[in-house]
């Protein structure tokens, strides 16, 4: 299952060259677009925050250090304990730079320096480089350069570069961009494939665009804001609702979609 964003699209690509792992559902948060019912009963996610399906996920998704969590999550974030109480020591990186250094996928020592310049940009990640907020999340950011054993080859990139150049590239190559679905259930993107594409040449972006996802399933999107602090908040008291995914997006911020009445 993959999402709306380049990092989920990056990500089922080098899935896709290690295992031949095919996608089968898109998810946003208004819900799911499927090809069968089969779809459930074998299926993981990549860069999305899952509260029970397998899944591959780069974010905050504990609302306090008590709350309960996915077991099924290969998330660094619920690896160090990371929640709304210590948000400001979270892995920054994306779901797809995660992959990578787990599986080996790509050999960082033979990319260029445009190829790891892109990586670095999907989901932001070359911001910690430069970000200090009262050097705790630079502390997180070095942390995770050695956790990966990506620090010989981003080190020289961000002391080369500043923070400006990253900003730039994305805009030039519109990498915040996003996939949406059409009428017909196809996918469809503004993201630009043909480069992306030229730059990786060993992996596959276009296939997945040639699939269909005719059925639906209706999901109902919430964000609840924090306007004070809340320890010892849980999905629990959160709502009494399924959750189906929930992230903080920012520390006193939550997004969480939820199973909608009458949906089986």
């Amino acid at each position: 299952m993959i999402t709306d964003d380049l990092d989920s699209l990056f990500g089922q690509a080098v899935m896709n060259k290690k295992f031949g792992t095919q996608v089968s559902s898109y998810y946003s948060f208004l819900g799911l677009h499927y090809n069968d019912n089969s779809v459930f009963k074998n299926t993981f996610a990549i860069d999305c925050a899952t509260a029970g399906m397998k899944t591959f996920d780069n974010h905050t998704t504990k609302l306090s250090k008590n709350d309960t969590y996915n077991i099924q999550s290969a998330n660094l974030n619920l690896i160090d304990d990371v929640s709304k109480d210590n948000y400001c020591m979270k892995y920054n990186g994306s779901s797809s730079l995660l992959i990578l250094t787990m599986y080996d996928i790509l050999d960082f020592s033979t990319l260029n320096e445009e190829q790891l310049a892109f990586i670095a940009c999907i989901d932001s990640y070359y911001l910690g480089a430069y970000n200090n907020y009262g050097g705790v999340s630079q502390k997180a950011f070095q942390h995770y350069l050695d956790v990966m054993e990506i620090r010989k080859y981003y080190e020289p990139l961000f002391n080369a570069h500043p923070e400006s150049d990253f900003k730039d590239y994305i805009e030039e190559h519109k990498l915040k961009r996003k996939l949406r679905i059409d009428d017909k259930g196809k996918l469809q993107t503004d993201l630009d494939l043909k480069y992306i594409s030229n730059l990786f040449p060993m992996l596959d972006f276009y296939s997945v665009f040639e699939k269909e996802f005719p059925h639906s399933y209706e999901l109902q999107y919430n964000v609840k804001k924090f306007a004070y602090p809340i320890y010892g908040m849980t999905r629990e008291k959160l709502t009494d609702e399924q959750i189906f995914s929930l992230a903080l997006t920012r520390k006193n911020e939550v997004k969480y979609t939820t199973k909608k009445v009458g949906n089986h």
